[in-house]
């Protein structure tokens, strides 16, 4: 069918401000290349869906956007007419860019995008294949893979009706039912599916219809260039901890665990001394996910990550570094003595089968533990003081955390702020595990000190 007569669409907005011009404090080093000339580098990918404008009188709503029918002056780098859009509504999420921190990415949309002009198409040189990652905390509701349409795509549900949706993707990194931080991966950048080349085809939803992006507290500006602000630092206020994960673990080779964080943007396990001070150890960031264990049996835990793109394990020993792969794309990394020799070992939570797997020291998996619910949060723990790692998860939004006891018996507790992540560890060193609640606002561990 003949295509209709394009219309413009507009929104009031201010010309560049000052506050605009803050992205050269982000990355920008003074004398590099300006955005603009950045972009002349980058090859441009973009769907082949088309969303149809129709035929309407002035004033007519497509996808919250009102037509007016004018035209404004000047073109895009890419030939297309360029958008002005309405000025829109801030989202209740607070939403950063779907890219890992320090990263500058150049963001656009056409008349013809579908399913609506407010979806954004990223680019930067040579992207295909890199890491996205979610905008915000939420829960992955779809993980699909198709040759067709979006190809391979995912969907962040973060509450209050608002979702996130990451589309073209090489591969997929999460299940359904798999909780994500702001900052986990989702995937890597690709071109499946009605995609003519490499990029993102990205969506910010509200109850289901596309809404005007938002990033870092700012309305985005469609055909600019911005620089992620996805990372611990550069969280909103109201969470300065975000993104990071807390752990519980001999560090320091006491009687007791030690209560530790794993900053995701340095990639460091903070551990505090006794005396106020930290011990800190080097190892992963960005997209990984920390797990701790004494992987030697000698009495003091050694950190490790596991990575969900290529799902290996990387643990610091004794000897070096041991590596290895386990587990399944989107699952959640564990560590603990599953068997009670005295020598920890990795185990993986799979949402999208409600199930524990846990490995062996041969690399086979030990056991399976079928147990809750998807969008819950696991845990490890010893419960029952037997020398044998036991299993729990936790839901967030109740802040109750249930314990599973070997012979299938659970037991619940509701513990610290809403939003806060799990923990547990044997805070007074009697050989019993107890459950914590860790504030990524605040970064403040609450810990329950008995519960027998």
């Amino acid at each position: 069918m003949p295509f209709p007569p394009r219309r413009s669409v507009r929104r009031s907005v201010a010309l560049l401000t000052t506050a605009a011009l803050a992205v050269t404090t982000l990355g920008l080093a003074a004398g590099s290349a300006s955005a603009a000339e950045k972009d002349k580098d980058r090859t441009q990918g973009r769907d082949r869906d088309t969303l149809v404008i129709p035929n309407d009188p002035v004033g007519s709503v497509v996808d919250g956007i009102r037509i007016d029918g004018s035209r404004e002056k000047g073109t895009r780098r890419d030939g297309k007419d360029r958008l002005e859009l309405q000025a829109s509504t801030r989202p209740q999420t607070a939403f950063q860019m779907p890219f890992r921190c320090g990263e500058d990415w150049y963001g656009s949309t056409r008349s013809s995008h579908s399913p609506s002009v407010l979806s954004v198409d990223w680019n930067r040189a040579d992207d295909f294949d890199m890491p996205v990652v979610s905008s915000a905390d939420g829960r992955v509701t779809t993980a699909t893979r198709s040759s067709s349409g979006y190809g391979n795509w995912v969907v962040v549900d973060h509450g209050n009706g608002e979702s996130t949706l990451y589309a073209h993707l090489n591969s997929i990194a999460v299940g359904v039912g798999e909780q994500v931080d702001s900052g986990d991966m989702v995937g890597r950048l690709g071109t499946t599916g009605n995609s003519t080349g490499p990029h993102l085809h990205y969506e910010q939803r509200r109850n289901g219809t596309v809404i005007h992006p938002w990033f870092d507290g700012k309305e985005f500006a469609f055909g600019t260039t911005l620089v992620s602000r996805n990372c611990a630092q550069a969280e909103l206020p109201t969470a300065p901890y975000a993104g990071d994960v807390p752990l519980a673990a001999n560090v320091l080779g006491g009687r007791a665990d030690d209560a530790t964080v794993w900053r995701r943007e340095t990639g460091r396990f903070e551990t505090r001394r006794p005396d106020g001070g930290m011990f800190r150890r080097q190892m992963g960031g960005g997209t990984d996910r920390p797990v701790m264990g004494d992987w030697d049996g000698r009495g003091k835990a050694l950190p490790g990550v596991w990575n969900g793109s290529d799902r290996t394990f990387r643990l610091k020993t004794s000897k070096g570094l041991k590596e290895f792969r386990f587990g399944y794309k989107g699952n959640v990394p564990l560590a603990g003595d599953w068997d009670g020799d005295g020598r920890d070992e990795v185990g993986v939570w799979r949402a999208n089968v409600t199930r524990f797997d846990l490995r062996g020291h041969d690399g086979g998996v030990f056991r399976k533990i079928t147990f809750g619910k998807a969008g819950q949060l696991p845990f490890v723990g010893d419960w029952n003081g037997d020398g044998r790692a036991d299993v729990g998860l936790y839901d967030r939004e109740s802040r109750t955390f249930t314990l599973r006891y070997p012979v299938g018996t659970t037991k619940t507790f509701v513990l610290g702020p809403r939003g806060a992540l799990p923990v547990a560890g044997d805070w007074d060193g009697d050989g019993y595990s107890e459950v914590g609640a860790w504030d990524p606002s605040s970064g403040q561990f609450t810990k329950q000190s008995d519960f027998r």
